[in-house]
């Protein structure tokens, strides 16, 4: 089985735009961690003796640190790495569909060397995979010199990894609807026992992204922080530089303008607080292998259909569209069920603006009190013609608007969240923004 490493690898993850071929990061000193020598070279087959790979504590060290910084939170790491050979970790591949790769560390050349699988498909995820191979290696040089050094006499390291917003694990899409229903139901934790949904005895894999919760549904898979400037490259500032904290993480000053925004930052108390739940981000799919039945609303089935059937003529022009707009929400709440997370937030926010504009009416004309809605989530952006547009210019959202669903809003800064007194983040393609949690936390 050794000699399938060059038929499931042909190829190496090199940086993004460079051919595929072996991409390999030259040993760095920590007062050097900027640089990096990305060299392209030939692919040669690895023919290694099937001896086992010694006890190593590395990896699990650098699982510690990492833990003690509040990044594994889910699931929780095994206390212990049993020994494993070279094929135990390709057995974790098939496991996968996408997004997916062996790390491994060769002594005598010095190098970490990224393999994945030639029929592997390019997506998004994938630039995320080279992301945490560049940084599991350079964090891996900058913490333990010693262990990784040419000549240091050390044996060779082999672990599996993944990335992405959530786990590209293998649904059997293709493969029968029996075995897809099943799949899908056992990642989704629908299943009635308490088996796991992948043999329990598979390499580690470190998926740098969203992870599942329950160990019970992939026991070998560690959560590791996520490929972004805020996440994994603050982690990685933090190994090569120990005590140097990620600017990211600072407050916000003039001379950090990508920090993050406390109260101080603003200048205003609990008291000053606008009393509403906000939330601004993109229009995106959620989980959508795992939950594909979720979907976005459609104007003219989920609500202008039901309008035409059940429209009442007023004789106030300012009836007729409160009426209109009150038709609208319960036309969206009875497809609540189907929306995913994010639009329900909407539904929630075109609620609570009825409920608002119900009190408003009850108070008296002379009254100088404004009703505020307590939920205030809107969509900012979303991709339109290829691109990220606002939605205020994009016509789906300005249907829903114009009959009263508050689908699109105006962008909004730290410094414009933090004069909430509540702030939710909304699931998204991996089940969470996890950028957008970060920041959050300081307000």
């Amino acid at each position: 089985r050794r000699k399938t490493v060059a038929v499931l690898f042909v190829a190496v993850l090199a940086a993004i735009c460079l051919p595929v071929g072996l991409f390999h990061l030259k040993r760095l000193s920590t007062d050097d961690a900027s640089r990096r020598d990305h060299r392209h070279l030939s692919l040669s087959p690895i023919q290694k003796d099937d001896q086992r790979i010694p006890d190593d504590n590395v990896i699990l060290d650098l699982l510690k640190v990492f833990d003690e910084a509040g990044a594994l939170s889910a699931p929780v790491p095994p206390t212990q790495i049993s020994p494993y050979t070279l094929n135990d970790v390709i057995s974790v591949l098939p496991t996968f569909e996408d997004v997916v790769g062996v790390v491994i560390y060769d002594p005598s050349t010095d190098k970490f060397i990224l393999h994945y699988s030639n029929n592997m498909k390019w997506k998004g995820g994938c630039h995320k995979l080279v992301g945490s191979f560049r940084a599991l290696a350079h964090s891996l040089r900058s913490m333990f010199p010693d262990r990784f050094a040419k000549g240091s006499g050390q044996p060779e390291l082999a672990i599996a990894i993944s990335s992405g917003d959530y786990p590209e694990v293998d649904l059997g899409i293709g493969k029968g609807f029996s075995r897809l229903r099943r799949n899908r139901n056992c990642f989704i934790g629908n299943k009635r026992d308490h088996s796991a949904c992948v043999p329990s005895d598979v390499a580690p894999v470190l998926q740098f992204g969203s992870a599942f919760k329950s160990p019970e549904i992939y026991p070998s898979m560690i959560a590791m922080p996520m490929p972004q400037n805020n996440h994994l490259a603050c982690f990685e500032t933090f190994a090569a530089h120990p005590g140097a904290i990620c600017p990211m993480l600072l407050p916000r000053v003039r001379g950090n303008p990508r920090g993050l925004v406390f109260e101080e930052t603003i200048g205003l108390g609990w008291n000053d607080l606008i009393p509403s739940v906000v939330w601004r981000g993109t229009d995106f799919s959620y989980l959508h292998r795992f939950y594909p039945r979720l979907r976005q609303p459609n104007f003219e089935r989920d609500v202008g259909s039901k309008l035409e059937s059940s429209r009442i003529e007023y004789n106030a022009k300012e009836v007729a569209a409160l009426a209109t707009r009150e038709a609208a929400t319960r036309a969206m709440r009875e497809v609540y069920d189907q929306l995913i997370p994010r639009w329900k937030s909407v539904v929630w926010t075109a609620e609570a603006e009825r409920e608002a504009e119900e009190k408003q009416m009850e108070l008296p004309e002379d009254s100088e009190e404004v009703i505020v809605p307590w939920a205030n989530m809107k969509f900012a952006g979303a991709m339109h013609a290829g691109k990220k547009t606002s939605t205020l210019k994009i016509p789906y959202y300005q249907e829903f608007e114009e009959h009263g669903i508050p689908a699109s809003g105006e962008g909004m800064s730290l410094e414009a969240l933090a004069r909430y007194k509540y702030n939710i983040d909304t699931g998204g393609g991996g089940g969470t923004t996890w950028s957008g949690t970060l920041e959050k936390l300081g307000l």
